[in-house]
């Protein structure tokens, strides 16, 4: 029988942990690394964060897997020793990690802040380098910009055209150089008969994309202003569209 005091591998005391309730977990990967153990903020060295994070993102690991994405530099049995420090360390601030003999894995009972990937908003991790977080985010990215889309989409067809505007916006804000969301933001304006702000909507489109690019924007994004009929005011700026 385990004795209080006596801890395992991943630095838990079973004996305790049976008695104690455990205070909700959550890890919050989104805009800033936090987590979150009751309505208490815990400070983790960086070795372990990027742990958390890790399995986080890609579920269990073998532990030479996890050890080989966090210290790629290091000797394989340098980098498992950092490894069960990490878990050791994490498992000493709350009950965050589940450590078998040759697999580690996030605990049960932590709740992590993307959740659904389609409605994450925020960005994941910023001002981390790691190479293995990197697909991770731009997938994360996409999702969620694509669950916009869908979104802005039905708000048109339901001619909620401020609504819609709002959201194209705000994937403008994450990927301003997106070409498919500035038509959105055009297709708006043409929906709701808003020539003038349509044309306009094209004019801010071309100029960022040639400054940023150095692109034209595609046909079928000037298609979308075929049928506009511009005021005498406008004349001058359809020009640049070929109207």
């Amino acid at each position: 029988m385990a004795k209080t005091g006596t801890f395992s591998d991943d630095g838990r005391d079973p004996l305790l942990l049976a008695f104690l309730p455990a205070p909700p977990v959550h890890l919050s990967l989104l805009n800033a690394f936090s987590v979150q153990v009751g309505a208490q903020s815990i400070v983790l060295p960086p070795g372990c964060e990027r742990l958390l994070a890790l399995l986080a993102l890609h579920g269990r690991r073998t532990r030479s897997s996890a050890a080989g994405c966090l210290w790629p530099d290091a000797a394989q049995e340098k980098a498992l020793a950092c490894l069960r420090t990490c878990i050791w360390r994490c498992n000493q601030a709350a009950d965050l990690v589940s450590a078998g003999l040759r697999t580690v894995e996030l605990a049960p009972a932590v709740h992590v802040d993307i959740g659904d990937p389609r409605t994450a908003d925020g960005e994941l991790l910023p001002g981390w380098d790691d190479e293995w977080l990197m697909a991770e985010r731009e997938r994360l990215r996409e999702v969620h910009l694509q669950h916009l889309d869908t979104q802005i989409d039905q708000l048109v067809k339901e001619r909620q055209f401020g609504q819609a505007l709002e959201l194209a916006r705000r994937s403008l804000a994450i990927e301003p150089l997106r070409e498919v969301t500035h038509r959105a933001v055009i297709g708006i304006h043409v929906a709701a008969s808003d020539h003038a702000a349509a044309v306009r909507a094209y004019q801010r489109c071309r100029t960022l994309l040639l400054t940023e690019l150095g692109v034209e924007p595609s046909r079928q994004t000037v298609r979308l202003l075929d049928g506009v009929r511009s005021t005498p005011a406008e004349s001058t700026a359809s020009g640049t569209v070929g109207l």
